[in-house]
């Protein structure tokens, strides 16, 4: 699958930081790409709440696009993975900071229970958002973006991973 869809069409690629997962390429595969990507991130620009993935299903999968079944999980995943900084992720209406092994299961059972919702990075840049990734910089000694859903990312993976006597009080 990786050699014959994700590959070709540039959708995972190597760069001078490792592998990222990003928009169809230029390339002759990756044009053929480009109308169904287009189409998911009007879907995802026209509507203000969460849309769950087994919408972006039924958009694929009907004409002209006519994408199979078995590959939807792996498009809709890359298409996320892409995407990670302009959309929040929920798993059965959960924000998920993280796209783990749980969260990968729930959308081969049932795309319904994975919803991605737009963020608007524009309306939250400032002052705000760089004394959030300051203050987790100094926190976790790890250098944070002052992107809001990366810092919604942190701090959620920072939450999680208290002791667990801390969660509870």
């Amino acid at each position: 699958m990786y050699s014959t869809v994700l590959a070709p069409a540039g959708l995972h690629h190597k760069t001078a930081d490792g592998y990222i997962f990003s928009r169809p390429t230029n390339g002759k595969i990756g044009q053929t790409y480009k109308a169904f990507w287009d189409k998911a991130e009007r879907l995802f620009a026209e509507e203000q709440g969460p849309i769950a993935l087994g919408k972006l299903y039924a958009l694929w999968e009907a004409p002209p696009f006519g994408i199979r079944r078995g590959l939807l999980p792996i498009l809709a995943l890359a298409f996320v993975m892409a995407n990670r900084h302009r959309f929040a992720l929920y798993g059965e209406g959960r924000f998920q900071a993280e796209i783990d092994e749980y969260l990968v299961d729930i959308l081969l059972q049932d795309e319904n229970l994975v919803a991605l919702r737009r963020v608007d990075v524009d309306a939250f840049q400032g002052a705000v958002l760089s004394g959030l990734a300051g203050a987790i910089k100094s926190v976790t000694g790890q250098s944070c973006p002052a992107d809001p859903l990366e810092i919604a990312h942190r701090l959620v993976r920072f939450a999680r991973e208290l002791p667990p006597l801390t969660q509870k009080t």
